[in-house]
């Protein structure tokens, strides 16, 4: 089958896919079962399903072997000392982050990435002797929001360093390393001798990922491509080797072996990101296609370019890079090809028109799907600044190549760079400026995104496929997209416990209606619960307008990010205890509340406020509420003492335990005059209140209890006068 490297791929994926949702299927049974397929293969009648078998096998092994070649986080809670070859360095605000691989930990000889921080100034090619604590990076304990953990394993990391102290540095440990710092100090001067240290910046985020220039403007018109070492300077590189190679009448296998060498040297020096090590492989591919004199279909290089990728690291595919590359070259060989041959454009201004418009429609889904936003202007950024990116990306590399000869005889180059670099900082300038085409998106869904990619196919495919066909399937998608779209409308009632960290945050959502319990909040600068997590979330769920917010009380744990949601989303209605007007008395809508009071929310869901104190202590103000849906109550009390929750007589399916489970709350009696079947506390992991206490956690022994701490984002599903029960956190590595 002249397709059957990306059906292969697919199966390899979906084998990987099974690994990831297992964690634990044993060598025995993949080897077992590889080994009858290949007997099928042999078959001609069951020889394509053994092929696909296989595939979906060996990517089920690779990722069972990749993952179990990891040894650093068996040590996971362990303080030893480690030695750490210092492979990369990057500036952070008052420390540094490493990358470097650990030769030796506890005696053992390891040789495995791992990242760490520190505000000790080290070196690339420093070797590190440390005391140090190895640690599994945190799981994400809430959806929709970056996974730091997925991230870095797939950059081959499993295990980040803590505690980096009692070290002993031996400098210029490693040649190779050694080489790889001293060529980057090398770029440094030349570009900060030479332009303006503003440009400068530009200049070696461009060529060696050093982040000192500020990117916000850049990545919000989707222009993030030109200032990430990636494949496109790769590529550049490559065909100005090529270039000069033509100009020069150099044999051409030499010169395409001395250019793929430069690339792996340069690529060695800059890291190996997915794009970079993409484009090698594929010259690779082009070169011993031409050795060999069988040039290889496009698609199928791409195929197996990912193919040979993923062998190396089952898990790239958790890297937008990863995906964004080969999507953007997927793009270009067959979207753009596709338009070019319809619409017959021969002009190049035109045809880089089409280019662009052709890569910025590909990666549309898969833009809105990694980052829930899209600037529409980033077409038009992309035609007026990718050329001048190009030209000055050419100047910067022969710069490299001619100072170390001709030195101040190249000062014009210098001087036209600062030009053009002056022109792309101007034009960003000036259309991050408008924001009538900059869109954010309801976070898309799986189903969506595939669906999306359909679309794509079925205009690429247009003329192959019947006029009546192509009708019905744009129909029937687009119905599926309203659908997924309107997904709210359809969802059963949900009440759902955020992982706020230390602080209370509840979401009911009720189809197109959404009504926050109290909203989080912290003292501690440094992390912005509010931003990091609670806007994230809130827009993951679909959230567009909030109905109404119940705020508990004023303490800062319950109402500090009132604020910036109210910045980021419409609020109809903030109700609080009357006797807390005077602490949101800065606020708009705010609606009083005693005790007594009913709110009739929909059909089947009913609050009534069952505690409106008005007391010295903020927490005994706490608004306790007494939710109804259809036959099943939900009790919350804010931060609620015994001495007020003892006097209660209610009765609650659901508890959401007061104070986070301090030990001035939840006593038996109170739990035996409620006998709630599921308790819910919302608590922040390793805080210094010891929340939630030993005792509260005893008297609520025979009780379902869900805790942030362990299960995460807890969300409870009302539907046909019942409720179940899902948590985010179901353990191994992965989940």
């Amino acid at each position: 089958m002249r397709r059957l490297p990306q059906l292969i791929l697919l199966f390899f994926i979906l084998g990987t896919l099974i690994f990831i949702y297992n964690e634990s299927l044993p060598s025995e049974f993949i080897f077992l079962t590889m080994i009858l397929s290949l007997i099928f293969v042999f078959s001609k009648k069951y020889k394509f399903i053994s092929i696909l078998a296989i595939s979906l096998l060996i990517g089920i092994l690779i990722s069972h072997l990749k993952f179990n070649s990891f040894l650093l986080n068996k040590y996971n809670g362990n303080k030893n000392y480690a030695e750490i070859l210092i492979i990369e360095k990057v500036k952070k605000e008052d420390f540094f982050q490493y990358e470097g691989y650990v030769h030796k930990y506890e005696n053992n000889y390891i040789k495995e990435k791992v990242i760490f921080v520190s505000k000790n100034n080290y070196n690339i090619s420093d070797y590190v002797k440390s005391e140090v604590k190895v640690e599994i990076p945190s799981k994400n304990t809430n959806p929709g929001l970056f996974n730091y953990r997925n991230y870095l394993i797939s950059k081959n990391i499993t295990s980040k360093l803590t505690e980096i102290k009692n070290h002993k540095v031996i400098s210029d440990f490693s040649k190779i390393y050694t080489i790889k710092r001293v060529f980057k100090d090398y770029i440094k001067k030349i570009f900060y001798s030479n332009l303006n240290k503003k440009n400068a910046e530009f200049v070696l985020n461009v060529l060696i990922g050093e982040k000192l220039y500020d990117l916000t403007n850049i990545q919000n018109l989707g222009l993030s491509h030109i200032m990430v070492v990636s494949g496109l300077h790769v590529d550049l590189l490559l065909t100005l080797m090529t270039l000069i190679g033509e100009i020069f009448s150099f044999d051409y296998k030499k010169i395409k072996i001395f250019s793929i060498v430069l690339a792996f040297f340069y690529s060695f020096i800059l890291g190996f990101s997915f794009s970079i090590i993409r484009v090698i492989i594929m010259n690779l591919i082009d070169f011993i296609g031409f050795l060999t004199q069988k040039p290889s279909d496009k698609i199928n290089k791409l195929s197996s370019t990912c193919f040979i990728m993923l062998l190396i690291n089952p898990f790239s595919f958790f890297n937008a890079g990863f995906i964004l590359s080969f999507m953007c070259v997927f793009s270009i060989f067959v979207v753009y090809e596709k338009f070019l041959k319809i619409l017959k454009i021969e002009k190049n201004f035109y045809k880089s028109v089409v280019l662009t418009f052709s890569v910025e429609l590909t990666l549309f889904p898969f833009i809105v799907f990694y980052f829930n936003k899209i600037n529409f202007l980033s077409l038009l950024a992309n035609i007026v600044v990718v050329p001048i990116f190009t030209i000055s990306l050419y100047m910067m590399f022969l710069i490299l190549f001619l100072y170390p000869f001709l030195g101040i005889l190249i000062t014009p180059i210098f001087t036209i760079l600062d030009f053009f670099i002056f022109i792309i900082d101007f034009v960003v300038e000036l259309f991050s400026k408008i924001d009538l085409l900059n869109f954010e998106f309801q976070p898309i869904n799986v189903i969506l995104l595939v669906i999306s990619v359909s679309i794509i196919l079925t205009i690429i495919r247009m003329k192959k496929s019947t006029k009546k066909g192509n009708i019905f399937f744009i129909i029937s998608t687009s119905i599926l997209i309203i659908f997924i779209m309107n997904w709210k409308y359809f969802e059963p009632v949900s009440f759902s416990m955020i992982d706020i960290g230390q602080g209370d945050a509840f979401i009911l959502q009720n189809k197109n209606r959404t009504y926050l319990f109290d909203v989080g909040g912290s003292n501690y600068s440094k992390f912005n619960s509010g931003k990091n997590i609670m806007i994230p979330v809130l827009k993951y769920m679909g959230v567009s307008k909030i109905d109404a917010i119940f705020i508990s009380h004023s303490d800062i744990d319950h109402s500090g990010n009132l604020k910036i949601i109210k910045k980021n989303f419409k609020v109809e209605k903030i109700f609080v205890n009357k006797y807390e007007n005077n602490n949101f008395k800065s606020y708009k809508k705010v609606h009083s509340l005693q005790e007594g009071d009913k709110l009739k929310l929909s059909k089947d869901i009913t609050i009534k406020v069952v505690s409106a104190l008005n007391t010295i202590e903020s927490n005994d103000r706490s608004l306790g509420l007494l939710i109804k849906i259809g036959n099943s109550k939900i009790l919350t009390l804010g931060d609620l003492s015994s001495n007020y929750e003892d006097e209660l007589n209610i009765k609650a399916d659901i508890l959401k335990v007061s104070h986070h489970g301090s030990k001035n709350s939840t006593s038996k009696k109170f739990l035996n005059n409620v006998k709630p079947k599921i308790a819910l506390i919302s608590a922040g992991k390793n805080n210094t209140y010891g929340h939630p206490s030993k005792q509260v956690l005893k008297n609520l022994k025979g009780i379902d209890v869900y805790n942030t701490q362990s299960d995460g984002f807890v969300k409870i599903i009302f539907k046909n006068g019942r409720y179940k029960v899902e948590k985010y956190i179901e353990g191994g590595f992965f989940k």
